[in-house]
């Protein structure tokens, strides 16, 4: 598999054009709105015509009334919620169908995928030049971004988890864990009440050797797969994807596949808080180990789906 690392399109941008496909607007589903008179193909009023995309053929209810800053107006035009799709941020550009959540860290932790997944930032967290643009600059102490999903994340299936990697150092402490992102925990809870079901990325040093740890955890109890892989990380920009394809998981480092091992097909309830930097929040009821990671992270995507190889 060949991951283009040129601008930020992670994969071939043909796949872009499935985004695009044509919904037929009389197929009907339990979640409907219907636009009102003189309202954008795309599913804005006249004043914020670029804040979505149209991706449904126009159904039989629909009439045609002119344009309107290069968008057909249509009146009572009626079709299936799910056809009104956001569109994201020039900076998250490239492969967009099934993005969830995209974080270029151009001086922010905003979420730029459209769906509002944006994050809180904590503790000593900056941003500083990056492998594209900005990257987000964790300290290692205390910094983290919190994210808490606001698209329906209940029943994740096939998953993507995509992003740049600098570290900056290894911490005193051996073995060190440094979590790139963490979503399969919760903060301010109990050691016995930690895990929730999610995957996760980290960079872990055991003595001298340097590993990408990787895991998904299916429940709150212990039931997880996990994948260790023994790199040369030093102090250099990674890239890294981890995702869940049917029964099986995938490493992949600088476009070159690492690990592939059997895992459950179990969907994955991820409506819970998300950690990018840390584990759980810095949570004090856990550990008094140091999860915090020391470096840079940028251009972070997740998709709920695997991406294919191109």
């Amino acid at each position: 598999m060949t991951l283009t690392t040129r601008k930020r399109c992670l994969l071939s941008t043909l796949a872009l054009l499935t985004f695009f496909s044509i919904v037929s607007a009389h197929e009907q589903s339990s979640d409907h709105y219907t636009m009102p008179k003189d309202v954008l193909s795309n599913g804005g009023d006249k004043s914020k015509s670029s804040h979505y995309q149209m991706v449904a053929t126009v159904g039989q209810h629909a009439t045609r009334k002119g344009t309107a800053n290069g968008n057909v107006l249509y009146s009572g035009f009626d079709a299936p919620r799910s056809t009104r799709s956001p569109k994201p941020n020039s900076a998250c550009g490239g492969v967009t169908e099934g993005l969830v959540a995209c974080y270029p860290f151009d001086g922010d932790a905003k979420d730029g995928s459209g769906n509002g997944n944006h994050g809180t930032e904590h503790g000593g967290l900056n941003y500083a030049t990056g492998k594209i643009g900005q990257a987000a600059q964790f300290d290692g102490i205390d910094a983290y971004i919190q994210i808490t999903p606001k698209s329906d994340v209940s029943k994740i299936g096939d998953f993507t988890i995509v992003t740049w990697v600098f570290l900056e150092d290894w911490k005193k402490q051996n073995p060190d864990r440094q979590y790139i992102f963490d979503g399969h925990s919760h903060s301010n809870t109990t050691t016995g009440d930690i895990y929730r079901p999610g995957f996760n990325l980290i960079y872990d040093r055991r003595g001298t050797s340097e590993e990408i740890h990787n895991s998904i955890m299916y429940d709150h109890t212990s039931r997880f797969s996990e994948q260790n892989t023994q790199v040369s990380i030093g102090k250099s920009w990674h890239q890294l994807l981890y995702m869940r394809k049917g029964k099986e998981d995938f490493t992949y480092f600088n476009g070159e596949l690492l690990s592939a091992t059997s895992s459950l097909k179990d969907p994955l309830n991820m409506n819970h808080n998300w950690f990018i930097g840390t584990f759980s929040g810095n949570n004090p009821h856990y550990s008094q180990f140091n999860y915090s990671f020391f470096g840079l992270i940028d251009d972070l995507r997740i998709y709920n789906r695997a991406l294919s190889e191109s």
